[in-house]
């Protein structure tokens, strides 16, 4: 766990035969990451989720640094939290996702022979797109807001 970039430099000099480190950033706060990376010279790729930079990549002299931030799902933007130990976030990470393998079990997939597969495809049913019946008078429909209506109708 880095606090900010100059724990990113001590980190490659003490792991200098080390081609790639996956670090994870305390604050939550990548943005801050990535200036602080850019005033050092460097140019980060990054990636967005959820209005945020959830992912940092960095070539540090041929060592790719990866950054990510703490949370367990990266496009959530409730439910910010920060731990300050290694230890934690790794028993955090590691509880969600033994509970997304719980969840997705290969067993609970559904199995169709071929003979179901042809029926589905020949069967298939698609959504409707488009006017059933053209309408001629469109100029006289108008847009109304269900809330206004509601409240509308409770004030009288």
């Amino acid at each position: 766990m880095i606090y900010n970039i100059d724990d990113i430099i001590k980190l490659i000099n003490e792991n200098d035969k080390v081609k790639e480190l996956k670090l994870i950033y305390k604050d939550n706060d990548l943005t801050k990451c990535c200036v602080d990376l850019i005033d050092a010279g460097y140019i980060p790729n990054i990636k967005f989720e959820g209005c945020r930079i959830t992912y940092i990549l960095c070539n540090f002299n041929g060592i790719n640094v990866q950054i990510e931030t703490q949370h367990l799902s990266k496009s959530d933007l409730n439910g910010i939290f920060s731990v300050n130990d290694e230890i934690i976030y790794k028993k955090m990470n590691d509880s969600m996702n033994n509970f997304y393998k719980s969840i997705f079990v290969k067993n609970h997939k559904s199995h169709y022979s071929n003979i179901d597969i042809e029926i589905l495809n020949e069967y298939r049913t698609i959504a409707n797109n488009g006017l059933l019946v053209e309408n001629k008078n469109n100029n006289k429909l108008i847009e109304v807001d269900i809330k206004s209506l509601h409240i509308f109708i409770f004030r009288n």
